[in-house]
């Protein structure tokens, strides 16, 4: 139980933007379109983010590095130098967002595997609020134990 006394960051933060990118289609906010680019563009940011970390902070990479990965992957790498002192400045900040809301998604697309047309949101969500705010290890499962009860 010491896990609810000191927390998980990736849990809670990986939560908030799981939730948070999902807001626009449960809010019905623009176009079906719409919705799904800035769940995109969400993803994109906090995983991009994470990796530039990874790349400056254990290969070294430097701000032209950047630029020119972000060039490659067609995106406008203007802000490249910016990026790279972020990722200098608050090294490894990003991952709990970006490992976390990856690790939720991936919980999602799991549980609508195996449910299928059984998946209720709702109820996935209960399972992984009713989880508490756990390591990943005790996510997955209580997850796989909501699947079995639905399956």
């Amino acid at each position: 139980k010491i896990y609810h006394i000191i927390g998980n960051t990736g849990y809670s933060e990986g939560w908030a933007q799981y939730v948070g990118i999902d807001a626009y289609h449960l809010a019905d906010v623009g176009s079906e379109a719409f919705q799904r680019y800035m769940k995109d563009y969400n993803v994109l940011n906090y995983v991009l983010v994470e990796y530039l970390d990874l790349q400056v902070n254990y290969h070294g990479w430097k701000a032209n590095d950047i630029a020119e990965y972000m060039s490659d992957l067609g995106l406008v790498a203007d802000g490249a130098a910016d990026l790279y002192d972020t990722v200098v400045l608050r090294a490894g900040q990003y991952a709990p967002y970006a490992l976390g809301l990856m690790e939720m998604m991936s919980l999602r697309d799991q549980c609508v595997k195996a449910l299928g047309d059984q998946f209720d949101v709702l109820e996935f969500h209960q399972a992984i609020l009713d989880a508490n705010e756990v390591p990943f290890e005790f996510l997955e499962e209580s997850v796989a134990e909501y699947i079995d009860k639905y399956k």
